[in-house]
């Protein structure tokens, strides 16, 4: 009777000594899936927004994927934990960001078109003239010309995005319009 339960106990002990084993892997991989369920809902809007802090928190979870197929279940917790903690602040964030980039835009809506209509206006007047002013000849006139096509064609760029409510890569290509109208206003001669 005594080694009969002696056996069952060390039976019962071995069993649990195997289920702890396996244990990590499956605390890593349930780590992982809430990670993931935590970051999904707030993702497709954020992405708009903060787009780099999106994607630093889906290498986290491919990187806790990683550890968890080299075994590393450690590892896999941690990262799959950073990624729950990191989330709870991104609806916060990606607000900020959101409200940081309207206004910006609404400051660069408002001043670009402007700009953009001085440039043609002046292309327009020089292309009247049958004679060029000092400084300027055909070769700066169609170098300008091709700027402020190019100016116009990023501008448009710019605006289609952020009808599409990507106002980050709207702010990102209104950089380069005002770069290069710059250049067409210098070239043209005219002042900012």
């Amino acid at each position: 009777m005594k080694n009969l339960l002696m056996i069952a106990v060390l039976a019962v002990a071995g069993c649990l000594m195997l289920a702890a084993c396996a244990d990590p892997k499956a605390r890593s991989e349930e780590a992982i899936k809430i990670a993931e369920n935590a970051l999904n809902p707030v993702k497709a809007e954020a992405v708009k927004y903060i787009p780099e802090q999106i994607k630093a928190l889906e290498d986290k979870i491919a990187a806790a994927k990683a550890a968890v197929a080299k075994g590393d279940f450690p590892a896999a917790s941690l990262y799959a934990t950073e990624v729950v903690s990191k989330v709870k602040e991104i609806p916060a964030t990606a607000q900020a960001k959101k409200e940081e980039l309207t206004r910006k835009w609404a400051e660069i809506s408002a001043s670009v078109p402007k700009t953009v209509e001085q440039l043609a206006a002046k292309i327009a007047e020089l292309s009247k003239l049958k004679k060029l002013p000092a400084g300027m000849d055909k070769e700066k006139l169609e170098t300008a010309r091709a700027d402020v096509d190019e100016v116009a064609k990023l501008w448009a760029e710019a605006e289609a995005a952020a009808k599409e409510g990507k106002l980050s890569e709207a702010v990102v290509k209104s950089g380069a319009v005002k770069e290069k109208a710059a250049a067409a206003m210098a070239l043209l001669g005219l002042s900012q």
